[in-house]
């Protein structure tokens, strides 16, 4: 190594797309912090800038201020202006394993573009990082990672680990050291611009010393900010010690590097100080070591300095996720916060990555155009949908609205791409072996592998002629295969309906039916394929063996009393309180009293929680529940029961406890079980009247010996305990255990055990 000691003074800014202040007003301050930033890049006073790891807010600026493109390129292409690999910084686990992908994709295109790629994994803000990360980044070329929040102490002893992903791939690593990020811009910017310490209570704005502030006083802005008028136009001298200059490079200590040491100077929303040549020039001059070189220095170099002088052989290797708590320190709890993104998120992520793109592709593979401009703005808006702040909902209520606004457009993106698709390509199915007044139903799968599903679907027959009450009409429908052979079909009942049916060139026809409710068995359908079925009369002279309904009579009924559904597999009997036992005939084995629901005080906010010192905990088990059956047959069935659960309106968080006033929570519980299943539907509904509260809901699995719970993660199932450990042997994080997963969490002793699929989070 080198005996000469360099300070990397790292200009940068984390940009968030919208956090504090809604889009339009974050895109103001980014219009004139890039018109500052140019200046300044351009003058030498910025040597370099780390525009975040994202390529985003160039193209927010560039949308507003196009006529910067060419001086804006020409400092990408220089490499004095670095952006990417992210097209824009997302939070990990609420997004599909895609999405990341498709993510770093567009973002090293687009900043391929625009000159250059920064080839460094970059995700310095970081509210824990997914296991498959070194992999993924692997994939685009990048072999060093820069991450934040959270890799403890314990599995990281320095700043420099080697990062290894589940399949082997690992990444040279860096946590940086204290204060993370911004280790140069709070130790030392600050309090040289403002004259005061970050760390004392001189911090606090004094109103005669501040300058001219601005601030809506009106009813509708009276929460927001106060803005300071004008900036700072001098550095304070006398805040520029050498022992703050020594506590500065103390910061890195953690780093197994003597002599080259990573000074950020950036926070969130920082502009670069058009001064800090000035500044980086007194803290040269009152260095009282005398044998470091402070100076700017691109993120790039510092990266170099890493790989060239670290010793990989000798750090410690770091596996899987980084996400070491306590729940503080990653954000953890922030996953339940606006859960109703989160759901949004995951439908218009299986919308587009798992129905719309597939059926697409296979439209395309016919010879039908692909709709490449549609796909193309489905992913736009998913994506800016991913940022981090933006996703977990921990902003203004009007961010959380434009977030659930971009979904939407997602899912209506995705609807109309599918629906195109599927036209498309019933089009080329050969129908030579139908009649042509037969009323057929495709069924797709989009899936890589194939299915078998009970079907529900909803049939518009045409409308009896009106003399067919002579001879009268079979009562209910029945399902054939494209061989003309019955499939098992539940017949739910019909309805009057008159529907438009339009075509391109010509005034909508009206179209009167019947709109008939039934499921029926799919069969296996081929992965990427589909199967064609005939509805019509049930002819009972040659159903044979198929299960069928009417109104009038049936074969079976998966509903075998007013409270137990059995379908050979799987048993649910429904308790008196809302509950539920499943008997699992293949283990052998009944887990009873599932599904029960638990409500504490909690006056935290958007990122932890935190419980009232005197918490009423009240859970459903005394509940009286009103039980009823909707569907049943010999196909599928639901049981519902509802509970009223008094639970207090509100916390009076002064007093850290619970109100005293109550009001009943509503709770619905839909519980399906279908043919041929060995897994259970379940589905909640209630209307949340009540404040300051956190409810949950519970599934006793009684497998005392289960050590560990298997999660859904990114092209990865993530292994963790089912008690998170504590910051000492023997103790634990309760709310650590708040964990993330893709599709499925797992969790048994070896011998038995219970899985839960979730298509809602």
């Amino acid at each position: 190594m080198s005996s000469k000691k360099t300070a990397y003074i790292v200009n940068h800014t984390h940009w968030d797309r919208e956090w504090r202040y809604p889009i339009w007003e974050t895109q103001l301050m980014l219009v004139k912090f890039m018109d500052e930033l140019i200046e300044a890049l351009e003058s030498g006073k910025c040597a370099s800038f780390l525009l975040d790891g994202q390529v985003i807010p160039v193209l927010d600026y560039l949308e507003l201020r196009p006529e910067m493109r060419t001086r804006l390129e020409a400092l990408v292409a220089e490499g004095r202006l670095l952006v990417g690999p992210w097209y824009l910084l997302p939070d990990e686990y609420p997004v599909d394993g895609e999405a990341l992908v498709r993510n770093l994709l567009w973002g090293n295109r687009l900043a391929r573009k625009l000159g250059n790629v920064f080839k460094v994994g970059y995700t310095s803000f970081g509210w824990g990082q997914t296991a498959q990360l070194p992999q993924i980044y692997a994939g685009f070329g990048i072999d060093t990672a820069m991450i934040g929040k959270r890799v403890s102490r314990e599995r990281a002893p320095v700043s420099e680990f080697i990062w290894q992903a589940p399949d082997g791939t690992s990444l040279l690593t860096t946590r940086f050291g204290q204060l993370g990020r911004q280790n140069f811009y709070l130790k030392m910017h600050m309090p040289a611009l403002f004259g005061v310490d970050l760390e004392t209570s001189e911090w606090d704005y004094d109103w005669s010393k501040g300058g001219l502030a601005y601030h809506r006083s009106d009813r509708k802005e009276m929460e927001q900010d106060h803005f300071i008028l004008g900036t700072s136009d001098r550095w304070h001298e006398e805040m520029v010690t050498p022992e703050r200059i020594q506590e500065l490079w103390e910061t890195t200590d953690e780093s197994v590097m003597d002599n080259h040491r990573l000074m950020m100077n950036g926070c969130d929303y920082a502009a670069f100080q058009k001064m800090l040549p000035d500044l980086v020039s007194l803290v040269s001059e009152k260095d009282a070591a005398g044998d470091r070189e402070w100076r700017q220095a691109s993120m790039l170099e510092f990266a170099e300095a890493m790989k060239q002088n670290i010793d990989r052989s000798k750090l410690a290797t770091v596996e899987g996720e980084l996400r070491d708590g306590p729940a503080v320190a990653v954000t953890g709890n922030a996953l339940s916060t606006r859960l109703h993104l989160k759901s949004l998120n995951k439908k218009a992520q299986n919308m587009l990555i798992r129905l719309a793109e597939p059926l697409a592709v296979l439209a395309a593979m016919q010879g039908n155009p692909f709709p490449h401009h549609f796909i193309k703005k489905g992913w736009e808006y998913l994506m800016q949908a991913h940022s981090h702040d933006s996703i977990n909902g921990v902003t203004q209520d009007k961010t959380a609205d434009d977030t659930q606004y971009r979904l939407n457009q997602v899912i209506d993106i995705s609807r109309t791409i599918s629906n195109q698709a599927m036209q498309d390509l019933v089009q080329d199915i050969d129908m030579d072996g139908f009649d042509d007044k037969d009323v057929l139903l495709a069924v797709f799968n989009p899936l890589p592998y194939p299915c078998r599903k009970v079907v529900e679907a909803w049939v518009n027959m045409p409308k009896p002629d009106s003399y067919s009450y002579l001879i009268p009409p079979s009562d209910g429908l029945m399902v054939y295969d494209a061989q003309n052979r019955p499939v098992d079909t539940q017949w739910e009942g019909f309805e009057e309906e008159a529907y438009p049916v339009a075509e391109l060139h010509s005034r909508a026809f009206p179209y009167y039916c019947h709109r008939h409710r039934l499921f029926f068995d799919s069969g296996e359908i081929p992965a990427g394929g589909y199967k064609v079925f005939r509805a019509g009369e049930i002819e009972h002279d040659r159903i044979g063996s198929a299960a069928w309904t009417d109104s009038r009579s049936r074969t079976g009924s998966i509903l075998k009393s007013p409270r137990v559904m059995d379908n050979g597999n799987i048993r649910i009997t429904m308790n008196a309180n809302g509950t539920f036992d499943l008997t699992d005939r293949k283990l052998g084995k009944t887990f009873p009293g599932l599904n029960y629901y638990e409500d504490r005080g909690e006056t935290g906010d958007y990122w932890a929680n935190k419980r009232p010192m005197f918490d009423r905990v009240c859970n459903s088990l005394g509940c009286s529940a009103k039980i009823w059956a909707e569907e049943s047959g010999p196909l599928q069935a639901t049981l519902v029961s509802e509970i009223k659960l008094p639970l207090p309106d509100r916390c009076i968080a002064p007093q850290q406890r619970r109100a005293d006033n109550e009001t009943d929570l509503v709770i619905r519980t839909a519980v399906t079980l279908r043919a041929g299943d060995d897994q259970v539907e379940v589905n909640v509904e209630f209307e949340n009247r009540h404040q300051d509260h956190c409810l949950r809901v519970l599934f006793p699995t009684d497998l005392a010996g289960a050590t560990h719970a298997d999660a859904g993660g990114h092209f990865t199932v993530d292994s963790r305990p089912v008690r998170p450990l504590g910051p000492i042997p023997g103790s634990e994080w309760p709310d650590m255990a708040t964990l993330p997963h893709n599709n499925f969490v797992d969790v048994g002793d070896g011998q038995t055990g219970m899985a839960f699929l979730n298509d809602c989070l």
